[in-house]
């Protein structure tokens, strides 16, 4: 019922959608609080609203990691919360894979569409049991994760709140074996003028037919 983030029609008329449960759980059976997360939920609907596909986060993403993050940093709100929150979702051009993106992860999933697994995590190592990812640390809090060519991905890097800085917009190779590292093949600093480039929330890109970019701020403002 929580639909947030993304509701989009794709070219084969179909809509895509980036909703969302908060599930309960207990760091052990002995624990007095009651810690919450966000699980992110891909729907795809057809032109009249049937659901064709979805996928829950809850049921192929480690979730015992949750429990490890929350161990090691505890929650940042007084909810009792840890928020993975899922602020993204799109196919690549083969509709064989989609691209989620977890801004409070610092992570990018990559999922099998025909069989759901996760064939592939990116962004930095959470805990010591994070051990399935391909690490880097070229952005965080990102936002708009989108494929754009093979094994690429366009992105608004955010970049952490309490950093100093600026945010950009970037492309990124992704790795696709233990010897490959990210590769950033294309950036744009948004510190060009008087106004901050830094966005603490928010903010997208998308590359135009001609090749350039339409680029939303987030929160500076700014189109």
């Amino acid at each position: 019922t929580n639909f947030h983030h993304v509701f989009n029609r794709l070219p084969n008329g179909n809509f895509i959608a980036l909703g969302s449960t908060f599930e309960k759980f207990k760091l052990d059976k002995n624990d007095q609080a009651t810690y919450t997360y966000d699980n992110n939920i891909i729907l795809e609907f057809d032109s009249v609203g049937k659901l064709l596909w979805h996928w829950e986060f809850r049921e192929h993403f480690d979730t015992l990691l949750i429990k490890d993050v929350l161990k090691k940093y505890g929650t940042k709100n007084s909810k009792l919360s840890v928020m993975v929150h899922g602020n993204s979702v799109s196919y690549d051009s083969t509709y064989k894979h989609l691209y989620l993106g977890c801004r409070d992860f610092d992570r990018i999933i990559k999922i099998d569409k025909a069989t759901k697994k996760i064939i592939a995590e990116y962004g930095p190592k959470l805990t010591d049991s994070d051990t399935n990812v391909f690490q880097t640390n070229l952005y965080s809090r990102q936002h708009d994760v989108k494929p754009i060519g093979k094994n690429e991905v366009l992105l608004f890097n955010n970049g952490e709140e309490a950093e100093k800085g600026k945010s950009t917009v970037m492309r990124i190779l992704l790795p696709q074996n233990d010897k490959e590292k990210a590769k950033k093949t294309w950036e744009l600093d948004l510190d060009i003028d008087t106004i901050p480039g830094k966005a603490i929330k928010y903010g997208g890109a998308e590359q135009l037919s001609n090749g350039n970019y339409l680029i939303c701020g987030g929160t500076n403002g700014r189109i």
